[in-house]
C-alpha cells in the first residue's frame, strides 16, 4: 500500500517530497496507520504548496508553523520556490532532522504518541500527548481551554457527566488545578479508569492533535536557540536541544556550561557535557533519569525508561550536519 501511494505522490509531482519522506526513519514502535497517514498527507497536501518566500532559518512556512504529517513527522510540504537546489536541500536536512528530534522526544515521553495519557506519578498530575504537556507546569490548561472553547459539543460528548468537572478546574487557581488533578488518581498516582478513558479519547482527536503540532513549534524554537547558544550543528547536537527544551524547559547553567568547554572539543564532547550539566541542575528525584535520557542522545545509545535504544538504528539519528 505504501509504495502504491509513493507511486501516486511521483507521478504528482512529489520526487522531492518522496525523497524527502523516504529519508525519515519510521519509529519501529510507530503504527502502520500513523505512517500511512504521513503519507497520505503528503498527497493531500501537494495541492496546497505556496510559493511563498521562507526567510526564517527555521523550517517553518509563512505562518511560523511546521508543517507535520498526522503521526508527528514533519513531511516538509511547505516547499519554497527560488531559493535553489542547495538551499531546498538545506531545508529538506533541517526538516527530516527535527521529524527525528520529535520521535526520539516523543518515545522517551511515552510509548502511545499522540495519545499518550500520564497521571499524577511524576507529580506533574496530569500529562498529555506526545510531549506530555501538564498540569504541573501549566502547558496543558491552555490547551485544555482552547478544545473546550473550540469544540464544546464534541468536548461535553467526550467527559459526559466529568464535563463541568474539567470546565471548572480550568477557572481554579494552579493549587486547586493541581488538588484535582491528584483527585482523578489513585494512590499509586495513576489515573483513575474513567478518566484514563476519557482524556485518551480527547488525545485520539484530530482537534487535539493538530493542537499538540502547533504547540510543538514553541518547543522547536527554543531548540534553535540552545542549539545556536553552543554552536550545535550536528542532527544529534538538535535532538539534544530538543529533548532538553522539552523535558526542562531550557538550560540554567550556560555559563558553568561555556566555563567548562574545552577549546578545539568536539561537538560530542559538548554533548555530553550538556547532557551532565542539565541532569545536575535537576530535581534530586529525577536527576539520574534526566542524565540517562540526555547521555542517550548525546552518546547515540543508552537505556532510558528500562527501555535499551539505539537511536541511529530506532531512529536514522546522525552526526551529519542539518545546516
Amino acid at each position: 500500500r505504501e509504495a502504491a501511494v509513493h507511486r501516486i505522490i511521483a507521478s504528482r509531482g512529489g520526487g522531492e517530497l518522496l525523497r524527502h519522506y523516504n529519508a525519515l526513519n519510521i519509529n519501529e514502535n510507530d503504527a502502520e496507520a500513523a505512517r500511512m497517514n504521513d503519507v497520505k498527507y503528503v498527497v493531500s497536501s501537494l495541492d496546497k504548496v505556496q510559493d511563498t518566500p521562507d526567510d526564517s532559518g527555521t523550517g517553518q512556512d509563512a505562518t511560523g508553523k511546521m508543517s507535520y504529517g498526522p503521526s508527528g513527522h514533519d513531511v516538509g510540504v511547505h516547499m519554497k520556490g527560488g531559493a535553489g537546489g542547495a538551499e531546498r536541500d538545506n531545508k529538506d536536512n533541517l526538516d527530516a532532522t527535527i521529524a527525528k528530534a520529535i520521535n526520539i522526544t516523543g518515545a522517551f515521553e511515552g510509548h502511545a504518541g499522540y495519545e499518550n495519557v500520564a497521571g499524577n506519578a511524576d507529580e506533574a498530575g496530569l500529562s498529555l500527548g506526545k510531549f506530555q504537556w501538564n498540569i504541573g507546569q501549566k502547558t496543558l490548561q491552555p490547551m485544555l481551554s482552547k478544545f473546550i472553547n473550540e469544540n464544546p459539543e464534541k468536548a461535553r460528548q467526550i467527559f459526559g457527566k466529568n464535563f463541568e468537572s474539567v470546565a471548572s478546574m480550568l477557572d481554579g487557581t494552579k493549587e486547586e488545578q493541581m488538588n484535582w488533578a491528584r483527585s482523578i488518581n489513585d494512590d499509586k498516582g495513576k489515573l483513575l479508569p474513567e478518566w484514563q478513558e476519557q482524556f485518551t479519547n480527547l488525545c485520539k482527536t484530530k482537534e487535539f492533535q493538530e493542537m499538540q503540532r502547533s504547540e510543538m513549534t514553541k518547543y522547536i524554537n527554543k531548540a534553535h536557540e540552545i542549539a545556536k547558544e553552543f554552536n550545535l550543528k550536528s542532527e544529534r547536537g538538535l535532538a539534544l536541544a530538543l529533548d532538553i527544551a522539552v523535558q526542562n524547559g531550557g538550560i540554567d547553567a550556560t555559563d558553568y556550561i561555556k566555563q567548562r568547554m574545552v577549546e578545539g572539543a568536539s561537538e560530542t564532547e559538548i554533548l555530553r557535557l550538556m547532557a551532565h550539566a542539565v541532569a545536575d541542575q535537576s530535581k534530586p528525584r529525577w536527576r539520574e533519569d534526566v542524565r540517562a535520557r540526555k547521555l542517550t542522545i548525546a552518546e547515540g545509545r543508552g537505556m532510558v525508561h528500562g527501555k535499551d535504544y539505539d537511536l541511529g538504528q530506532e531512529f536514522g539519528l546522525t552526526d551529519d550536519s542539518y545546516r
